[in-house]
């Protein structure tokens, strides 16, 4: 049983170690300059996050291709549908987006959190030093790396989260312009 033990104890540790290195380099990569304070293990949300983001750019995509099509459509005069069957299908679509928007902003805080590295350090500004947090996620089978702000609204920022929103909102002033030509308002 000890053996076992110091098996597992070294394995964690040549794993750390490893881990530490390909942060190091991140970093280097990164900054001409810095200062690294604290490595530790930790989780974090950080690859599924990055999926479930890339996922809803996806969709709002394919969704906003689907509306203006629906409208081109409609204005052009080649839709096979009635004008109210339009609006009942964008309007449909439309909402569809906003609600993978709520779900992914639900669930992306409450998903299962990946293994990761909290990682400290600070950089040179001038003659202070600014300190950084940020969580590493090392991908065990290749060694990619990604690594996200630790402050959360940072981590959104940084996906572009926010410029989805707004592309998710892109079509919903053309929806009500046709709910109000159809005083369905």
């Amino acid at each position: 049983m000890r053996n076992i033990f110091i098996i597992v104890a070294v394995a964690l540790l040549l794993v750390s170690c490893g881990s530490k290195s390909k942060i190091k380099k991140d970093l280097s990569n990164r900054y001409t300059s810095f200062d690294i304070i604290e490595i530790k293990p930790d989780s974090s949300n950080i690859k599924t996050a990055m999926m479930m983001c890339l996922g809803l750019s996806i969709n709002i995509s394919d969704a906003n291709l689907k509306i203006v099509t629906a409208l081109s459509d409609l204005e052009s005069g080649v839709s096979k549908k009635s004008p109210m069957e339009t609006l009942h299908y964008i309007d449909s679509v439309h909402n569809n987006i906003i609600d993978m928007g709520n779900k992914f902003e639900n669930s992306v805080h409450f998903t299962r959190p990946d293994r990761c590295f909290y990682v400290k350090y600070t950089l040179p500004e001038g003659v202070k030093k600014v300190m950084k947090e940020e969580y590493y996620y090392i991908n065990e089978n290749n060694g990619d790396i990604l690594h996200r702000p630790c402050e959360y609204k940072d981590f959104m920022y940084e996906l572009k989260y926010y410029d989805l929103i707004q592309e998710a909102l892109k079509y919903a002033k053309d929806i009500i312009d046709l709910k109000i030509k159809l005083k369905v308002y």
